[in-house]
């Protein structure tokens, strides 16, 4: 579903669940914090991001991909969505399994995933 009001009002549930518009007002709005993130195009998660605290939060990750420091396929991201999470690495690690679990294949732009079952995409 999309959503329409302020993203960060009291959302901590999973990053499934609501998406927002990739655009500069969802990323300024985007939390400040540690969590995990995913980048969507076309109704499908094309990458799994880690904002591991400190001075790697979801917002400034975000904007990393927004302006494109990340490369051209995730700045082409059409929503984003996010989850606050305490442990990000390991809720990361959690979705990248996940997906595999249900697709056989990372998601699009999660190349050269490591320490996961199945190939590497490189």
């Amino acid at each position: 579903p999309m959503a329409s009001s302020n993203p960060t009002s009291s959302f901590h549930g999973s990053l499934h669940t609501r998406l927002w518009a990739f655009d500069e007002e969802s990323v300024y709005d985007a939390p400040e914090v540690a969590g995990v993130y995913a980048l969507w195009r076309y109704g499908r998660v094309i990458y799994y991001g880690c904002a591991t605290g400190g001075e790697s939060t979801i917002r400034s990750c975000l904007a990393e991909h927004f302006v494109g420091l990340r490369g051209a396929a995730t700045r082409n991201a059409s929503h984003c969505s996010w989850e606050l999470s305490a442990r990000p690495g390991r809720r990361h690690l959690e979705l990248l399994q996940s997906h595999w679990a249900v697709y056989s294949a990372w998601p699009a732009c999660n190349t050269g995933v490591g320490g996961l079952p199945g190939p590497r995409e490189d």
